[in-house]
């Protein structure tokens, strides 16, 4: 087979290269202090490790709380939408259908586009800034990605 399920590499015995504290604390740009602090916590609690008498954190109490926090936020949200309070931007969903009149067909539909300057697009973003939107107008030319001219305002 390809890939063998066992690898065997001969063992051999080598020397393991022990560094004095200077060289880690160059190595690792740490002052000497952090990482004899670091040694010491290590040492003092590594043994906690394999205690088999640790208390069992109670994640049901967590989770109810969690649960109690996204409750509470969820009726401050409801109670601020009942006061008729809410954030002044544009919201998601821009390009939802609007009203059936204002519905106009794509009339690019099958259009085979294979030269500058044959079609061009237009978008308007509205960007917030601190004292209302800055609003971004770009045309493009659709074939070459080209941007044929921009500009921005605030209102």
């Amino acid at each position: 087979s390809l890939f063998p399920l066992t690898l065997s590499v001969p063992y051999e015995n080598k020397k393991v290269e022990r560094e004095s504290l200077a060289e880690l604390s160059t190595r690792f740009n740490l002052h000497p202090n952090m990482i004899t602090t670091w040694k010491q916590d290590f040492i003092e609690r590594s043994s906690s490790i394999f205690e088999t008498d640790r208390p069992v954190s109670n994640f049901d109490d967590e989770r109810e709380q969690l649960f109690a926090k996204i409750g509470r936020l969820e009726m401050e949200r409801d109670w601020l939408k009942k006061m008729g309070l809410m954030a002044i931007f544009p919201k998601r969903n821009l390009s939802k259908l609007g009203l059936a009149k204002y519905i106009r067909p794509y009339l690019l539909r099958g259009l085979l586009i294979d030269r500058p300057n044959q079609v061009w697009a237009i978008d308007i973003t509205y960007i917030p800034v601190a004292k209302g939107f800055l609003y971004l107008t770009a045309a493009m030319d659709v074939y070459s990605r080209y941007v044929v001219a921009w500009d921005s305002t605030t209102v």
